[in-house]
């Protein structure tokens, strides 16, 4: 086989093994989502996918790799996601939006991610993260620092992990009772963050 005919094959073998493994992965989302992260196995993943479990080992060595796969998506899509409400907005409309507006600009986007990949939920929870690293924490530090700037950095700090914890925490204490928990509660999350901001920023004014 001449070079030229190795080069033009290699990208299509590529592209099919891109497409395997996002298959891959998608059944295991769909597991997850429509059982539980306990029933998901290479055997169950591999069924669903269509994949010979011998097929499956040749990109995933177990099925932890998968976890750790799907969720490497996931926070990519999170990423894109918080990318896109930054590039949408100026510093200015951070300082100017009213609380509530805030919370639903920030924390909406992020509330219909969860809903609409259920499988995220269950895989956070489960590996204990170190929340302290979130970039969205990062992001809801950097725009409290926008709306209250004469209040001290340790102040904004502080609150914001409140603020991120109040949402994670209500969040992962409902999935421990109930799966289904957490996506009802997400409206009531959000005007709970909403109220506490409005009270907490009145607070902080008055004490300028």
């Amino acid at each position: 086989m001449a070079i030229s005919d190795t080069n033009r094959l290699r990208p299509p073998m590529q592209r099919r093994g891109h497409l395997r493994v996002q298959k891959i992965l998608d059944a295991a989302a769909e597991i997850i989502s429509d059982i539980s992260i306990e029933k998901l196995t290479i055997q169950e993943v591999a069924k669903r996918s269509g994949t010979a479990p011998g097929s499956l080992y040749h990109f995933f060595p177990d099925i932890e790799s998968v976890k750790a796969s799907l969720k490497h998506s996931f926070d990519n899509k999170i990423s894109e996601m918080l990318g896109a409400i930054k590039n949408k907005h100026v510093e200015q409309d951070w300082y100017s939006l009213p609380a509530g507006d805030l919370i639903n600009t920030i924390f909406q986007p992020y509330a219909n991610f969860l809903i609409e990949n259920k499988a995220y939920l269950p895989l956070l929870l489960r590996i204990n993260p170190d929340f302290t690293q979130s970039e969205f924490l990062a992001f809801l530090i950097y725009i409290l620092e926008c709306r209250n700037r004469n209040v001290a950095k340790s102040e904004i700090i502080r609150e914001a992990n409140f603020l991120h914890s109040l949402a994670i925490g209500t969040l992962q204490q409902a999935f421990q009772r109930d799966n289904t928990l957490p996506y009802e509660f997400i409206p009531k999350i959000l005007h709970a963050l909403a109220l506490y901001l409005e009270s907490t920023e009145v607070q902080l004014v008055k004490s300028e």
